[in-house]
């Protein structure tokens, strides 16, 4: 039946607002209507669809679509529930729906204790926290909570997507979905096919984030203008760099892979930064120990000139790499190289840097950690 919004009471118990699914329910609701009506007591208190009921409000309708129900049926409703709750054959998500029901019709009844109560004089009476819900229905106080996330963070289309997979079984993935914003999820469950383990699921959820990280870098990068003529260029350096002149550029400062099979592509780098450089121009290029023979003498044969090393000390990160050779690497190299002639910088610099922080591995597996600082004084190579 249709009710007028402004006839519909919301008691001071409902959970906050989460505005930004608001705007996603409010867009999904212009493309596809509301899919499931509201949920109201018979004197139009509602019970469940405070977030449909804002996006109607946003959209700026005076009707929405609504069921109500009396106190009986709203108990009928919570023991039918119950005896859903027992059924083992329940995936993680429906599990998930049905303690947040339970709980929305625990607070429609005025059995749900408020923020601010005292837990304590509570005890044994009504209304119940969330620890005496979760007891009653035999699972853990953090089961009740993370029940509670998967719902309320997970979008509607994500949910009916993966509703009928093994995805829908798979607790972490749900909550790593949730973790998203809304228009990643979908395009995130789309990578995952079934139970898939954490780094598999991590690397799918990565993925999508990297792939919009970059197109939005990219879309920067073309609306960027700079002082000066400045502009910033995205792409294949094989393919990019062949627009920017002979002799044009001051320095590079790169980090370019130096796996096994990307050392090929220093011979192709080296040769565009001979290239391009000004003559005493520098190269500063951050690299690895496994190829670093490899990666000079490339630049060497380019014509490049060897000017300098420095090195990177990752505090509180290393790389373990017994495979290889048996060791702990807590280092990075950085190879200073220059176009002839070289030329000294007007200013000194020092050749340590100070990495500090956790590896930031959101975008790439190969990313570095983010806070960097110069030390300036060094007592025996030590600072």
């Amino acid at each position: 039946m249709l009710v007028n919004i402004s006839d519909i009471r919301i008691a001071k118990r409902k959970r906050n607002l989460d505005e930004s699914k608001v705007r996603e329910l409010a867009d999904s609701i212009k493309v596809v209507g509301l899919l499931n009506p509201i949920t109201l007591t018979s004197d139009n208190e509602l019970i469940s669809g405070l977030h449909r009921l804002e996006a109607y409000n946003l959209l700026g309708f005076d009707t929405i679509e609504a069921t109500k129900k009396d106190f009986e049926t709203i108990q009928r409703e919570l023991a039918e529930l119950d005896e859903n709750l027992i059924r083992r054959e329940l995936s993680a998500l429906e599990r998930a729906e049905l303690f947040v029901r339970r709980d929305e019709l625990l607070d429609a009844m005025g059995l749900r204790a408020k923020a601010g109560d005292n837990q304590h004089t509570l005890r044994g009476s009504a209304p119940k926290t969330t620890k005496q819900i979760a007891k009653e229905m035999g699972i853990a106080e953090r089961t009740l909570q993370l029940s509670k996330q998967i719902v309320n963070n997970l979008t509607e289309p994500v949910k009916d997507k993966i509703r009928d997979t093994e995805l829908a079984d798979n607790k972490e993935a749900l909550l790593l979905l949730g973790k998203l914003p809304p228009g990643q999820q979908l395009k995130a469950a789309d990578k995952l096919k079934g139970s898939e383990d954490r780094k598999r699921i991590k690397s799918a959820i990565n993925e999508v984030k990297r792939k919009e990280y970059i197109e939005e870098a990219h879309r920067k990068a073309e609306e960027f203008e700079g002082a000066d003529g400045i502009k910033l260029l995205t792409g294949d350096f094989r393919e990019v760099c062949n627009t920017i002149p002979d002799n044009s550029v001051d320095a590079i400062i790169t980090d370019p892979p130096y796996d096994k099979e990307s050392m090929p592509l220093w011979r192709d780098f080296a040769a565009t930064a001979y290239r391009v450089l000004k003559p005493s121009g520098f190269l500063i290029a951050y690299s690895g120990k496994h190829y670093l023979p490899e990666a000079m003498n490339y630049l060497l044969e380019a014509g490049l000139q060897y000017y300098w090393f420095a090195t990177i000390i990752r505090k509180g990160n290393r790389s373990e790499i017994f495979k290889y050779r048996n060791a702990r690497q807590f280092t990075r190299p950085v190879l200073i190289f220059c176009k002839p002639p070289a030329k000294p910088p007007k200013a000194p610099f020092d050749d340590l840097i100070i990495c500090e922080g956790e590896a930031q591995k959101e975008f790439h597996e190969w990313q570095q950690q983010r806070f960097i600082r110069q030390e300036r004084t060094l007592i025996d190579g030590v600072p």
